[in-house]
């Protein structure tokens, strides 16, 4: 792991790379997860899953001259392209050049998404908060538990059937263990996974993602409070600041948490076949 990033360890702009970090980490280890391997170079780092699904195989890191960028790009393409695979492109504040993005859509990328990347003070936080009444929040221990979880989350987020059935298929390959490098967490209403989310740590910082509620539980703040257990469980691990990225919906419930937008990050895809067509 990491050291883990505190305020005396560097500048506002430190925070942000930590920020990236978390994110690049975080999809690496998915990426070996799916049975990836991660191919890095100084200039890129990227996989590649032969999963028909966008956020299964990207390029997670670029760092690319302006000299002959266009055949930069289409050299990383290629190997999606020659399998069909859709893929995703993730871009930060220290991507170069600055302006990649305007180039990924010549090359028949589509920006998806750009969300604000925030953190937050871990010590400026209510973790001592009590969840709502008759909602109980505890950390996944077994496959069954998660499996309950992935199907929450699948529903939450309206995922594809197939992405449910690619995450559970790899639950039943690879069986459910604990580990430090990742922690999901369950809220649960009489014995039911109604909310979920997942501790990260990469960058140095605590990252928390997959935060989601079933939508007919929404409006009682378990959004809220399952993000707050996750949070009490970095700062319980020694950790002084968390990152995430925010879908609009989320955005209100992390700013009344206090957590502060400090840069975007932007989602190019690639769908399968669209190279075909150029």
């Amino acid at each position: 792991m990491a050291q883990i990033f505190t305020s005396g360890s560097g500048t506002r702009e430190d925070l942000v790379r930590a920020m990236e970090a978390n994110v690049q980490e975080t999809v690496a280890l998915w990426g070996r997860v799916l049975g990836c391997q991660i191919h890095s170079t100084p200039e890129v780092d990227w996989f590649l899953s032969g999963t028909q699904l966008s956020m299964f195989n990207g390029i997670i890191r670029a760092q690319l001259s302006t000299e002959g960028l266009d055949a930069q790009i289409e050299r990383l393409l290629a190997p999606f392209r020659e399998r069909d695979l859709p893929m995703a492109w993730l871009t930060f504040p220290s991507t170069t050049p600055d302006n990649l993005g305007k180039h990924l859509l010549k090359h028949g990328l589509a920006l998806d998404e750009r969300l604000p990347g925030m953190a937050v003070d871990l010590r400026n936080l209510p973790l001592d908060e009590a969840p709502p009444v008759g909602i109980t929040i505890k950390v996944v221990e077994n496959a069954t538990e998660m499996e309950q979880w992935i199907y929450t989350l699948s529903e939450g987020s309206s995922f594809p059937s197939f992405v449910t059935t690619l995450l559970l298929d790899i639950l039943q390959r690879q069986g459910y263990r604990q580990s430090e490098h990742y922690r999901p967490y369950c809220a649960l209403h009489e014995g039911r996974v109604v909310g979920t989310s997942l501790l990260s740590p990469g960058g140095g910082l605590a990252g928390i993602y997959n935060v989601c509620t079933l939508p007919e539980e929404r409006g009682r703040g378990i959004g809220r409070a399952v993000t707050l257990a996750t949070l009490r469980s970095a700062y319980a691990r020694g950790y002084r600041y968390a990152t995430l990225q925010s879908s609009k919906m989320g955005l209100p419930i992390y700013r009344r948490l206090g957590f502060e937008e400090l840069c975007t990050f932007e989602f190019y895809f690639l769908p399968a076949s669209t190279w075909q067509a150029s």
